[in-house]
């Protein structure tokens, strides 16, 4: 066991969620087919925690004052809740100052005012379902089961993306099982053997960057053996496997589902992850993923682990240990920036913590 740390300066802080003032009875684990814990997200500088809870409600966190600072009450579940009414999912933008809650088509819009949360009252579009949003800088992607929609700042405009390139993620690399028209915006539907259901990704050519990813069911996101997820400038998709990280260029995926020809390509950098006592890598995590806002480092989850790296050269740069909060720890959420490395960990009955790495200046 290599310990808990490499190169970060000094164990994790964190901080239980359990008994927090304000959050009264929330409970964020579903008992449901074989449970999983409820869509908790943190904001891209790992500053604020949107934790959905079983009743379908977005409650608001500030890690640093670890405190709650807003609640949201979405379309509350039924007995058919993991199906018919699905968990509320949110999205921040860079800057965490607004904040999309997409369920279904009841999509609220919410900005952020000196630590307290107002409602947009800017009108969304309740005529096309959005199961997931992506944000970029001059407006937000939503991303639904037959298109795109784009909210910039004068109001909603819809993008139509009619044909789908499929791809194929295997042992011998992305394969493309069905090509794809080309288009200013490209739905990708990435199909895997280790990745259940089917995602669809979005590839913004036109550099905004605003390429994100729709796990659609929730269940299946949290107890799937893989994940994904797209750096901030939108050049890179990182694949999680939980025994090691893959590396893939947007551009030759998306250059690869437009060609005529089924083409099979590897990942341009792999990211092997540290096996530990605690954490054998034997493929059975949950496997957030998240860069940082330049895309020069990537962090990713074992079971029980977060491991950092520099993207460019692959150079680990260090290793946690989320049981350090606790026994049976699993990793569920992170957030990297700065010099901030940020992890949610869960126990498998619902009890989540917080921590927060100091990571390595100038890395």
């Amino acid at each position: 066991d290599p310990g808990p740390l490499f190169e970060m300066q000094g164990n994790a802080t964190w901080h239980d969620l359990a008994g927090l003032a304000g959050l009264g009875d929330a409970k964020f684990w579903n008992p449901q087919m074989s449970g999983s814990n409820t869509a908790l997200a943190l904001s891209r500088d790992g500053r604020l925690l949107a934790a959905a809870d079983t009743r379908n409600r977005v409650w608001f966190i500030d890690l640093d004052r670890v405190s709650v600072i807003g609640r949201h009450d979405g379309m509350p579940p039924n007995a058919l809740s993991f199906s018919g009414i699905p968990t509320p999912r949110t999205t921040f933008d860079s800057a965490r100052q607004r904040t999309v809650i997409a369920q279904v088509d009841a999509t609220a819009w919410l900005t952020i005012h000196g630590g307290t949360l107002a409602v947009d009252t800017t009108p969304s579009n309740s005529r096309f379902t959005a199961v997931a949003y992506g944000c970029c800088p001059e407006g937000l992607f939503g991303l639904g089961p037959d298109g795109a929609s784009w909210r910039a700042t004068d109001g909603i405009g819809r993008l139509v993306a009619g044909d789908e390139g499929h791809l194929r993620f295997d042992a011998r690399g992305a394969t493309v099982t069905r090509p794809a028209g080309a288009a200013p915006l490209l739905l990708a539907k990435l199909d895997s053997a280790l990745l259940r259901p089917a995602v669809h990704a979005a590839f913004d050519r036109d550099g905004r960057g605003g390429a994100m990813l729709d796990t659609r069911n929730d269940f299946a996101r949290q107890n799937s053996p893989a994940n994904f997820a797209f750096s901030p400038d939108g050049r890179w998709l990182a694949r999680n496997s939980c025994r090691h990280v893959e590396l893939w260029e947007t551009a030759r995926l998306a250059s690869a589902l437009i060609g005529r020809e089924t083409v099979t390509i590897g990942p341009a950098r792999v990211l092997p992850m540290v096996p530990t006592a605690r954490d054998p890598g034997t493929g059975e995590c949950h496997g957030p993923v998240a860069f940082d806002a330049d895309a020069r480092r990537v962090a990713a989850a074992g079971l029980r682990t977060v491991h950092l790296w520099r993207v460019d050269d692959g150079h680990l740069l260090g290793l946690g240990n989320a049981e350090e909060a606790g026994f049976g720890r699993h990793v569920v959420a992170l957030a990297l920036a700065d010099r901030r490395l940020t992890a949610v960990v869960s126990t498998y009955r619902g009890a989540v913590s917080v921590g927060t790495w100091q990571t390595p200046a100038g890395n």
